[in-house]
């Protein structure tokens, strides 16, 4: 009953549901400058190559209007295309993958490159990485710099792990890993051991990996144990750690992603679309934590599979309206939000000209105004303003230009919308301290170590950022 009350009393945006997508399989979720690309095999085009979803959160997914790799583009393979992970490395990011480029010699594995997550990916290794049957790629990086490759090896029985070389393109010193016909399990009814994927805990690597076929509704999870990635593998004897429970079923190929703040660790898998079907598969998420063993190596705990209302991820920012008085931290805005964002205010700028609004000013400069990211009752918004943005935005300027309209921008369930405010309204947000975060302007605009600061009544503008809360004293 207590449990039940806080959900109820708190807002929905803190808490989320599996599962949190539908049509991907195997997913993969990479974490690269505070932002999420979530990659799998797409089961509507599978065929064509991989899409790919970015999220602040782990809850809230926004899809690519583009694939990451597309079949023919100076890409490896010509169908099935399965289980892509990506790494960044030196500036650029590497796509691992498997697909069918021989429909005679079966699945290969195939590294493909580009200097944006979001791709375009292209062609970068020479031609597959292990000439022989292979699928679900995982890259592991020990502490001392070392790379590897595990993978499904000649048959889905079979996981092995290599060497790869600094430049990716070759791996060598295969081994074999663990075996699902060699080492049979109980829960394993099929012999089915893929979609490995490895982490380090306090010493001891960890190698989880799928039992039973994709298709199986005991499609589940497990892991074997070492002290070294090339080997001996143990079996954790109480497997699985993942497994159906109720109508939630086939829960597997799984990856890991830490919270935003880093304090959580969740298991990142997928499930059966229901208990009749098995496609379009739903990418779930839940919570892991280590059960800790004197002398040996920890126990894993996977709190799921949940299909409840669960706390979202430790630090992560609602999308819309947080609890009154919350902080947002800094956020700046990547480039294809910026473009997403000059779309919205494009289209707001051509409908209220079609409604015969007069800026008396050119055009927005549309594309040079994406500067400051505010706070607007729990949202971030972004301003946009038909003249002298900075001027206006610093609040120096109302009494000048008291006809001036602005150009809201607003970020809701991760996506962007426009709309258009009067300057009457703005001055009574003003002159109340309310919506605008900044309240009305204290001081004049100084300089201070080489950056031009303005106070407010809620924080400071200091050079191009907005520091809430903030008080600078001038020099």
């Amino acid at each position: 009953m207590m449990i039940l009350l806080c959900f109820t009393a708190l807002p929905n945006d803190w808490f989320y549901r599996n599962p949190l997508l539908t049509g991907i399989g195997d997913p993969f979720i990479l974490e690269y400058n505070g932002v999420y690309y979530l990659y799998g095999t797409c089961d509507e085009v599978s065929s064509q190559g991989f899409e790919v979803l970015y999220s602040r959160d782990l809850i809230h997914w926004i899809k690519h209007d583009k694939l990451a790799l597309k079949v023919g583009d100076n890409n490896w393979g010509k169908s099935q295309f399965w289980a892509p992970e990506v790494i960044y490395k030196n500036g650029r990011f590497y796509m691992f993958y498997s697909a069918l480029e021989d429909y005679r010699k079966g699945q290969r594995i195939f590294v493909a490159v580009s200097d944006s997550p979001l791709g375009p990916f292209t062609k970068y290794s020479e031609g597959p990485l292990i000439d022989e049957w292979s699928n679900d790629p995982h890259y592991f990086k020990d502490e001392d710099g070392q790379e590897y490759l595990f993978f499904n090896y000649k048959w889905v029985d079979t996981i092995a792990v290599a060497k790869l070389t600094p430049d990716l393109k070759k791996i060598y010193d295969v081994r074999i890993c663990i075996s699902a016909r060699t080492e049979p399990e109980e829960w394993v009814t099929e012999p089915v051991n893929e979609g490995p994927y490895v982490i380090k805990h306090k010493g001891f690597y960890y190698l989880f990996y799928s039992g039973n076929g994709y298709t199986s509704p005991d499609y589940g999870v497990g892991y074997a144990v070492a002290k070294n990635p090339m080997g001996p593998w143990k079996k954790y004897p109480k497997n699985p750690v993942l497994f159906k429970k109720g109508n939630i079923q086939g829960t597997g190929h799984n990856s890991f992603i830490r919270s935003p703040d880093g304090k959580e660790l969740f298991i990142v898998y997928h499930k059966h679309f229901s208990s009749n079907d098995v496609t379009p598969r739903q990418v779930c998420i839940d919570r892991v934590v280590f059960l800790s063993k004197d002398n040996e190596a920890d126990v894993v705990r996977v709190l799921g599979p949940t299909e409840s209302f669960q706390p979202a991820p430790s630090g992560a920012i609602p999308p819309d309206h947080p609890k009154v008085g919350e902080v947002w931290p800094d956020l700046e805005l990547m480039d294809y939000e910026k473009e997403q964002i000059k779309q919205v205010v494009q289209n707001e700028y051509n409908l209220q000209l079609s409604k015969g609004f007069n800026p008396g000013y050119p055009a927005p400069n549309i594309y040079g105004n994406v500067g400051y990211v505010h706070e607007w009752w729990g949202t971030l918004v972004q301003f946009f303003v038909n003249g002298d943005s900075e001027s206006v935005m610093a609040g120096k300027y109302f009494p000048l230009y008291p006809k001036i309209t602005f150009i809201f921008v607003i970020r809701k369930n991760g996506k962007y919308e426009a709309f258009t405010v009067k300057n009457e309204i703005l001055d009574v947000f003003l002159s109340v301290g309310g919506p605008m975060v900044c309240g009305a302007p204290v001081s004049d605009e100084f300089e201070k170590d080489g950056l031009m600061v303005q106070n407010f009544q809620n924080g400071a503008i200091i050079g191009d950022k907005w520091k809430r809360g903030a008080q600078i004293s001038p020099p």
